[in-house]
């Protein structure tokens, strides 16, 4: 099961453990999708002199996915 989570873990995945009176019953993989148009969206802001910056708490495989890519 350790294994398992950390893989998640790799994958940019937040793994969620379920258990019940101390017996693993399960691993639940949560991840963030990147809406279509969002760089579209990021640009208008950009034109409306609004600057915008991500505050995440994900560790770094977990963000590095919702990052723009060059030429993306």
């Amino acid at each position: 099961m350790e294994e398992v989570v950390f893989d998640l873990s790799r994958q940019g995945a937040t793994p969620l453990v379920v258990a019940e009176n101390n017996q693993i019953l399960g691993v639940i993989r949560l991840k963030d999708i990147v809406k279509g148009g969002i760089k579209q969206r990021f640009a208008q802001l950009r034109k409306m002199g609004i600057r915008t910056v991500m505050i995440t708490g994900d560790n770094r495989k977990q963000r590095l996915p919702l990052l723009p890519r060059p030429g993306g």
